[in-house]
């Protein structure tokens, strides 16, 4: 999604949600939602274990 005028990605551990731990994350109208393996996500994941981001769900800027 884009919050003011940056694209912004969040990514969700579906495991937690259903089991209670995290609150269901809120979709808005133009979000796009991928679930289920992709290149893009494990890119993501790549990405995210190369730093030290501790953080569920996980917010992220994209350039």
């Amino acid at each position: 999604r884009q919050v003011k005028g940056k694209q912004m990605a969040a990514l969700y551990d579906l495991r937690a949600i259903r089991q209670g731990i995290y609150a269901d994350p809120e979709i808005y109208a133009n979000d796009i939602v991928y679930v289920g393996e992709s290149a893009g996500r494990r890119l993501f994941q790549a990405a995210i274990q190369g730093g030290t981001l501790l953080s569920a769900p996980l917010i992220a800027i994209l350039r």
